[in-house]
């Protein structure tokens, strides 16, 4: 058992453990790194200087030059999120005309490939048109491997 002083009130303390720094909770939550209690200038990510700083840093910083870019290697679901917020929500189904009154409007991917840069690789379809895309593409890749 070793004693250990106190880093808020300075008073010893017996423990076992020789990583505590505080002798009871209450002086561990009125110590300087609990961030409960790091208001206004404390709280260094609230200072405007700070904050100036940080935004300064990340201006051009989208896209491919963005430290969390992945690439290709990001999932289904990031790469339909980039593409809506890239190209737009879809208004118009491409295929029966629907406006999105009845049916929600989708972006589809005509190769399976899921490539971003092609503009071309995707169409607006409505959920049921997508739905009879996605089937047909499905079944016909089962029965070419069927008779391949």
């Amino acid at each position: 058992m070793a004693i250990i002083k106190c880093k808020k009130c300075g008073i010893g303390f017996k423990t076992y453990r020789l990583k505590r720094k505080f002798c009871s909770y209450i002086c561990a939550m009125k110590a300087d790194w609990n961030t409960k209690d790091k208001m206004g200038i404390k709280n260094i990510s609230n200072r405007n200087d700070v904050r100036k700083k940080m935004s300064i840093a990340k201006i051009g910083k989208t896209g491919k030059k963005s430290n969390a870019w992945k690439g290709d290697l990001v999932s289904y679901y990031a790469k339909h999120i980039w593409i809506k917020q890239t190209w737009g929500k879809p208004i118009i189904c491409e295929h029966c005309g629907e406006n999105g009154t009845n049916h929600r409007i989708e972006w589809a991917n005509k190769s399976g490939l899921y490539n971003r840069e092609k503009r071309g690789d995707w169409i607006m379809l409505c959920t049921p048109c997508h739905r009879k895309f996605d089937y047909s593409k499905k079944h016909f890749v089962d029965s070419s491997l069927q008779t391949g």
